[in-house]
């Protein structure tokens, strides 16, 4: 025991030297957040650790390099990018307003999400918060849980989860920031009555909490770059989270009876020690075996396909946890970088990501700050920092590539159309009916 507390020691001190590194620009920098988080996720993986084992003493060695050579990408390309200057000038800049066609597109896609999301209940037949809520006649709630998102009566569950956990909730934010700015408030407040049991039910109703947190921390990221966020709409909205995650725990079994305190050891249980112990199992299961050289990420990439099953490895692991493959028990990323590229890759790819939140980070500082751009950031920000667990293709599945559709979004425009229209006197002018804006194609200055 005396092993894992030096140990614990000494990685949360190289964690707090990583947050000293970036505390001038902590605000939205996914750098200083991923620290955090795979602090947290370290942490309570080297409580587990058996230093008698050679897995285990290999693997803290991996959690500590991989959080040093993050660390020294990102310290790396702070002194490249003149981050402090960039953001007080950016948080100086008023709030801008999205164009026209912005509003329009964000609009179609958000309706398009509430059309998928309805289908996808309608397919699989059942919505477990709405039958918490209102006591449906599911009977086997763990089987309808694992059903609800990998069960053989839809197609593609993984593309549906982009609009269904990413763009609705975020457009619907989006929607209520622009009646803010406009000062619409008897309009924001109707918008949010809907909204809000319209992103929970969609949110929720596979039994899947995870993205109901993602979600809150997206949306929380994303607003406090736009508006500070009042302590009764703070605690409003964290009674919210906390009280459906509490519902949908009990729902599950997870905990016996409502309450705060139960829901907060359930909600440490699963920050602190779930995701941990099973990535603790996996590594000690990868570690008997060959190292991969990245045919692993590649099979779970060709499983984005929904024709192609991807890779198994995570229902192996919940087997050997579990006895079954009803389910998946994630790597940590340390280990799956390690299993995949060996020291050498698991390192590179640290530092890798460590230089490209930073990147990221100043990106974001030089654009435009509009609220579709803030509050898309606001995501990206939080699913960068929490991929402390599974492969890359993880932080495709989770919403990146919706997240990326968002901010693609804000920079079309149907000027090109029109422009044809105006100096030809009709359309015939090959046109795509759809230009890049400047910040797209390049340009200089604000973007």
């Amino acid at each position: 025991m005396s092993e894992n507390v030096i140990a614990g020691a000494a990685y949360s001190f190289l964690a707090l030297m990583g947050v000293v590194t970036q505390r001038s620009a902590f605000r939205m920098n996914p750098a200083a957040w991923f620290i955090l988080f795979q602090w947290i996720y370290g942490l309570g993986t080297i409580v587990l650790l058996d230093f008698r084992l050679d897995s285990d003493v290999t693997y803290f060695i991996l959690l500590f390099l991989a959080l040093l050579t993050f660390i020294a990408g990102a310290l790396a390309a702070s002194s490249a990018f003149p981050l402090a200057g960039a953001r007080g000038s950016f948080l100086r800049t008023p709030l801008e307003t999205d164009k026209r066609e912005t509003k329009i597109l964000l609009l179609l896609l958000t309706i398009l999400s509430v059309a998928v999301t309805s289908a996808y209940y309608y397919a699989v037949g059942y919505n477990l918060l709405w039958d918490a809520l209102f006591f449906g006649s599911i009977r086997d709630v763990v089987s309808a849980r694992l059903a609800a998102y990998s069960g053989d009566s839809y197609f593609a569950p993984g593309y549906v989860n982009q609009f269904k956990n990413v763009i609705l909730p975020l457009g619907l934010t989006t929607v209520g920031v622009w009646f803010w700015q406009a000062g619409r408030r008897g309009m924001l407040r109707l918008w949010l009555l809907g909204a809000v049991p319209l992103a929970l039910f969609a949110l929720v109703g596979t039994g899947q909490r995870t993205f109901l947190v993602f979600a809150a921390l997206s949306v929380v990221f994303g607003l406090s770059t736009i508006v500070r966020i009042g302590t009764p709409y703070a605690v409003a909205s964290l009674a919210i989270a906390l009280g459906t995650f509490g519902v949908m725990s009990v729902y599950l079994g997870r905990i016996e009876a409502l309450g705060v305190w139960a829901i907060i050891q359930q909600l440490a249980r699963r920050v602190f020690f779930e995701e941990q112990y099973a990535g603790w199992i996996a590594f000690r299961f990868v570690y008997e075996l060959d190292t991969s050289w990245f045919k692993e990420w590649a099979v779970g990439l060709m499983g984005i396909s929904p024709w192609h099953p991807g890779s198994d490895l995570d229902a192996r692991v919940f087997e050997v946890l579990h006895g079954s493959r009803r389910g998946t028990a994630n790597l940590s990323t340390t280990g799956s970088a390690y299993y995949n590229g060996g020291v050498l890759g698991m390192a590179g790819l640290y530092f890798a990501m460590g230089w490209s939140y930073v990147a990221v980070f100043y990106r974001f500082l030089r654009g435009r700050r509009t609220p579709l751009r803030t509050v898309a950031y606001g995501a990206l920000v939080v699913h960068l920092a929490t991929f402390v667990s599974g492969a890359p293709v993880t932080l495709l599945n989770r919403g990146l590539a919706a997240i990326l559709l968002l901010l693609l979004v804000r920079k079309l425009s149907f000027g090109s159309l029109r422009k044809d229209v105006a100096v030809h006197g009709s359309a015939e002018t090959p046109s795509t009916g759809f230009r890049q804006s400047a910040e797209l194609a390049g340009a200089q200055g604000p973007r």
